[in-house]
């Protein structure tokens, strides 16, 4: 973490006011050294309320934020600090503790550029090469993780659809197997009406033949009664001659 104490006076307010943002600036600083951040924070951000192009309290207060991680609000004073500034070396530290606030904040794109361009105005920081080759690492790791993550919601969404489709598959497999039972079971109710049908036409042609057989054994019979009163009727009639001895 870089961090800036200004020593001279920043003559772009009336001396009266400059007097009083400084004052709350040093208190800030004496309460940042003391770990009271929230503390600090207040005084500096009293500070810009009265001299809102102050370098020294825009970056501060960065710096205190920063410490509450509060690493958007960091973020916003550092880029304030860099732009209000015209000396290469705090707008290096300045764009390095941005970097700092997008890191801690996983926006590692944007740390990247931070440092780069902390680099821009500082090349020989070997701090910020480090932090730079850190968040480029810390980058690559995300979109790695992230593609994995991609990957396995495409192998779920697959998974999903194979099931879907061994679902519609199953439920056409048994549909087409209910249909099929739902036909063999009209075949054999067909088969069963026509072998009833059958059996009744045999049944009646059997019925047929022993009737027919029952009225020739009765036509049979009747002959035979006939026949037999015929030759009773015959023996009646029949004149005995008695045989001569």
């Amino acid at each position: 973490m870089k961090y800036i104490l200004f020593t001279g006076s920043m003559a772009l307010m009336s001396l009266a006011q400059s007097q009083t943002d400084r004052n709350l600036i040093r208190s800030g600083n004496e309460l940042y050294n003391k770990q009271k951040y929230a503390e600090s924070a207040a005084n500096y951000e009293k500070s810009v309320d009265q001299n809102s192009s102050s370098v020294e309290g825009n970056f501060n207060l960065g710096d205190a934020y920063y410490m509450m991680q509060k690493y958007d609000s960091a973020a916003s004073e550092y880029s304030k600090a860099a732009s209000l500034s015209d000396d290469k070396e705090i707008q290096a530290e300045a764009y390095h503790n941005l970097g700092n606030a997008y890191l801690q904040a996983k926006e590692y794109q944007k740390s990247i550029d931070a440092y780069k361009n902390a680099l821009k105005n500082n090349p020989k920081d070997g701090d910020t090469k480090y932090n730079l080759a850190y968040a480029q690492n810390k980058l690559q790791q995300a979109i790695q993780q992230q593609q994995q993550q991609d990957q396995k919601g495409d192998q779920k969404d697959q998974k999903e659809k194979q099931k879907e489709k061994g679902d519609g598959d199953s439920k056409d497999q048994k549909d087409k197997e209910q249909q099929k039972e739902s036909g063999d079971q009209k075949e054999q109710q067909k088969e069963k009406e026509s072998g009833e049908q059958q059996e009744q036409a045999e049944q009646q042609n059997k019925a047929s033949k022993e009737e027919a057989e029952r009225r020739i054994k009765a036509l049979n019979n009747q002959e035979k009664d006939l026949q037999k009163k015929m030759a009773q009727k015959a023996v009646q009639g029949t004149i005995m001659i008695e045989k001569e001895w």
